[in-house]
């Protein structure tokens, strides 16, 4: 898989983080801190990647951890200026294909109100299972907890099977 055109996808290094958190600061009513990002980029189980814009510098990183039996999706967010180009969707599809080929499901959590990013799990067959009240503690919104099934499973559990 490639990237849309003019932007390049990379594993984050120590030294994106000072760009990172400019962008998380941004989007986010409770960003992350630099303890927070350094912790997984330097962890062995993480799985990280930083999106670069031809003449633009970094646009955006998603953070996921292997758990021994699960991928967790922890923080994905690209600049505003850098959304609808594919960007997220295409992270997303990376982080699909490295679940289906460690043979786990992929999880995640996403605030109750965050419509647009539910509707690009749901495009790539998340499911919500539950929700986690309060969560954000920002504004203690709820979170649904969604989980994208190990390939495979998903058409055995809409056939009523299960996989």
């Amino acid at each position: 898989m490639q990237p849309p055109e003019g932007y390049r996808v990379r594993k984050m290094d120590v030294r994106d983080l000072p760009a990172v958190l400019e962008i998380e600061q941004k989007v986010y009513p409770a960003p992350w801190t630099y303890r927070m990002f350094l912790g997984e980029v330097r962890n062995p189980l993480g799985w990280t990647r930083a999106v670069e814009a031809e003449g633009s510098g970094l646009v955006g990183y998603l953070v996921s951890r292997y758990y021994g039996d699960v991928w967790h999706l922890m923080n994905v967010s690209i600049t505003p200026e850098h959304r609808r180009r594919g960007l997220a969707g295409f992270l997303l599809d990376e982080l699909v294909l490295l679940a289906a080929d460690s043979g786990v499901d992929l999880t995640l959590e996403v605030r109750v109100s965050n419509e647009a990013a539910i509707r690009l799990y749901k495009a790539r067959d998340f499911q919500v299972s539950g929700k986690r009240p309060a969560y954000y503690h920002d504004n203690r919104e709820d979170a649904y907890i969604m989980v994208r099934p190990r390939e495979g499973q998903v058409e055995n559990r809409r056939k009523g099977r299960r996989g």
